[in-house]
């Protein structure tokens, strides 16, 4: 920091933005795997050369083990009908949000290969436990 100035930060998109909009900060790059669609002229990092960096929050639906397949069929159903409507993601994609659909057993994987990955920058990087 010099002269009570931050000269770089990662964060959240969604409050960088407004920022951006206003000519009050630059943004140099996102750290979603791709191009965001509001900010089609900002490089991903794995752009600029950071090939293994891509960080994003993602959302996911988990019900207790004990819930009836049957209920969470239907809860599958429906939330991967209102997700894929075009109003939602036309609505995500104006909001900055990259809609991952897929069923339980997706998700599992994309959460398992989450976790592979960030256990790999913790080593990496020593990172210690709290």
């Amino acid at each position: 920091m010099a002269g009570g100035q931050v000269d770089f930060t990662i964060v959240e998109l969604s409050t960088a933005l407004p920022l951006v909009q206003a000519g009050k900060i630059r943004l140099l790059a996102v750290t979603s795997e791709k191009r965001m669609p509001s900010l089609p002229d900002t490089p991903t990092l794995q752009e600029l050369g950071y090939k293994d960096f891509f960080q994003g929050a993602w959302w996911g639906v988990f019900a207790p083990r004990s819930t009836p397949k049957n209920v969470r069929d239907t809860l599958e159903k429906t939330l991967l009908s209102v997700y894929g409507d075009a109003e939602s993601k036309e609505y995500l994609d104006k909001n900055n949000f990259s809609a991952f659909l897929g069923a339980a057993d997706v998700l599992k994987k994309f959460q398992e290969a989450e976790i592979k990955r960030e256990s790999r920058l913790v080593t990496q990087f020593k990172i210690e436990k709290m």
